[in-house]
């Protein structure tokens, strides 16, 4: 996985939840989204709060680089 993109890391889940808005504007703190049969939002963030629905520690390099990521990040 690049630094800079996590467009084609695989990440470990360890449950079959995830959050859906029927609001649009809830669509302006989705970071990420993933694709499982459904596109549904995986990451949020506001201001300086990133929160993902997965567990990034139990996704071995991908999810190292992710926290590391989160950890240089200048905002």
């Amino acid at each position: 996985m690049r630094q800079d993109n996590a467009q084609d890391a695989r990440f470990d889940w360890v449950h079959s939840f995830y959050v859906e808005s029927k609001d649009p504007q809830d669509m302006r703190i989705v970071a990420a989204t993933c694709d499982y049969g459904l596109e549904f939002c995986s990451v949020i963030h506001q201001e300086n709060l990133f929160t993902t629905q997965f567990p990034p520690e139990k996704s071995h390099t991908a999810g190292l680089q992710l926290l590391k990521n989160f950890v240089d990040w200048n905002i």
